[in-house]
């Protein structure tokens, strides 16, 4: 899906930063000083692009908070209330996204309403088609082992775990590390992504610096198909700012729309008698999967599901042979031109592979997410694009108590 992402500046008459993927190619775009060059520039096109907006990290606030999904689900970004003690202004003046982190946690990220109200307003005025907004720090990953470090017009922007970041002077950087170090339970080394060539002042001892992959948010964006970010987590285009259709139905999509009636009527009939057909197909693919799964996996019984019990079992790594591993990778992969080049396994710990394929990163992140799906706890290491080849190294830890 071609598309056009635009940056906008921390500051009124900053500079509009822009990439387009037009047919799988990215391209880095002129700069632009006001809205009126940026119109103009979409104006000479042939046609018009789709526009995903990113907002410049530091002018969102996130915090961490417990709730079960029932509590998510009834109360919205009410939730957000329960902390509005720790905000440094009242809650309802900023818009709100919640992500789930897991079943107990969610992330909350609020960011100026009006602020961001103007600038849709603004782009909206000049014919712009703002689909999607979201916010610079979501695309950086970062955990309680890997920090990012991000220059940012004069400052750094420093995200830790999650709903731990700020933009401060690169002066105070360090005290910033030190006050994060002290805030940690746990006393191991901290990697701090940062783009390569980034000038680092002097770390507190536990902070080791690691060039990262990339330079900035464009080269982040990038690992990607265009199209998935418009379905991101924390698309600021949520409730009061979700676009909306204001085109009226004409008489031809009212007659559309009863022929569309018609014909599914006219489909239920057909419809249950195929119903049978996959009831009885279903079956037989519940045999067939139950006779394969006990010979993957011979004297391990059935608890329930077939489903759930295949991926307790997946989940523990630590007793899968390298063959089993290999075998999961195989039906994982994103396309036959991924390889596994190099695998290193270890009884109880970790499994590390080291894998090859297209020129694509984000092929990549979805093999990791294929693997998590099937309970595995598996993560990415040393992405990387050489040779228009991509590499990376896939980390399969075993689960906690396997």
């Amino acid at each position: 899906m071609d598309m056009l992402f635009l940056r906008l500046p921390h500051h009124a008459g900053g500079i509009l930063q822009a990439v387009s993927c037009i047919q799988g190619h990215w391209q880095r775009l002129a700069s632009w000083r006001s809205l009126d060059e940026l119109a103009a520039w979409s104006q000479s096109q042939q046609r018009q692009l789709p526009v995903v907006l990113v907002t410049p990290a530091g002018l969102d606030i996130a915090l961490v908070l417990e709730a079960t999904p029932r509590q998510r689900r009834e109360a919205g970004v009410g939730l957000v209330s329960l902390a509005e003690e720790s905000l440094a202004e009242d809650y309802e003046r900023l818009h709100w996204t919640l992500d789930s982190l897991d079943e107990t946690h969610v992330l909350a990220r609020g960011i100026r309403l009006e602020w961001l109200k103007q600038w849709l307003d603004l782009l909206r005025e000049r014919g712009l088609q703002v689909k999607a907004a979201i916010p610079e720090a979501a695309l950086l990953n970062a955990d309680a082992e890997s920090w990012v470090w991000l220059p940012s017009e004069g400052e750094v922007f420093i995200q830790a775990e999650a709903g731990q970041a700020a933009l401060i002077s690169a002066r105070d950087a360090a005290l910033l590390l030190e006050q994060l170090l002290a805030q940690r339970a746990v006393k191991t080394p901290v990697r701090l992504r940062h783009p390569q060539g980034s000038v680092l002042p002097a770390l507190p001892e536990g902070v080791q610096p690691s060039p990262a992959p990339w330079q900035d948010w464009a080269d982040l964006l990038k690992t990607q198909p265009p199209a998935l970010w418009l379905r991101h987590p924390q698309n600021w285009l949520n409730g009061a700012l979700q676009p909306r259709s204001t085109q009226a139905w004409s008489p031809l999509w009212k007659v559309a729309g009863l022929l569309l009636v018609v014909s599914v009527l006219m489909q239920v009939a057909a419809d249950r008698y195929e119903a049978r057909k996959l009831t009885a197909q279903a079956d037989a693919a519940r045999a067939e999967a139950a006779r394969l799964y006990s010979q993957w996996l011979p004297g391990e019984p059935v608890r329930g599901d077939l489903a759930a019990t295949f991926k307790r079992q997946l989940a523990r790594a630590g007793r899968m042979a390298p063959d089993q591993v290999m075998q999961v990778l195989a039906q994982t992969a994103p396309s036959a031109q991924w390889q596994v080049q190099r695998l290193e396994f270890r009884e109880g710990g970790a499994t590390s592979v080291d894998v090859t394929g297209t020129n694509n990163l984000g092929e990549a992140q979805t093999w990791v997410a294929e693997l998590g799906s099937l309970g595995l706890s598996a993560s990415l290491e040393n992405a990387r694009l050489e040779a228009g080849q991509a590499r990376a190294k896939i980390v399969i830890a075993p689960a906690k108590g396997g």
